[in-house]
């Protein structure tokens, strides 16, 4: 499997685990106490004031989510720009001595920093999960 591919299942993958466990009660303990403030309380004022109370939860948990991905997919991309800049420090300063072959060994450098990044990235979603599921559970 290709480097994106493996990244992209696996963020997936961890998505979905956290939102089955975590993100998903939250949205229905947030509905249920929605729906009680249409019980609970007189005037309108009142009444979006229980509603934001009661979204608070899942909408600190959306957002620390969202800015954990973009740390990560940050993380990602200096790593895959690093990549980029290594093979960019080997190219010779004359145009002439651009060879397909040097081209090729290049881009081959390449492809084995960035897998090397992915791999060592995925790891750190579980980090990623463990300060998600700790920071979720204090809401």
């Amino acid at each position: 499997m290709d480097p994106n591919a493996r990244l992209q299942q696996a963020t997936e993958d961890m998505i979905g685990r956290l939102a089955k466990n975590y993100l998903r009660p939250l949205h229905k303990k947030a509905f249920l106490c929605s729906a009680n403030c249409c019980d609970k309380v007189n005037s309108h004022n009142e009444f979006q004031s229980c509603i934001n109370s009661c979204q608070q939860g899942p909408t600190q948990a959306e957002r620390l989510l969202s800015q954990e991905l973009e740390n990560f997919q940050k993380r990602i991309q200096r790593c895959a720009m690093d990549c980029s800049d290594k093979a960019r420090d080997e190219m010779p300063t004359d145009p002439k001595l651009h060879t397909p072959e040097l081209m090729a060994k290049l881009q081959g450098q390449v492809d084995s920093c960035v897998n090397k990044c992915v791999d060592s990235n995925i790891g750190s979603l579980k980090n990623i999960e463990s300060r998600f599921t700790a920071a979720v559970k204090k809401l």
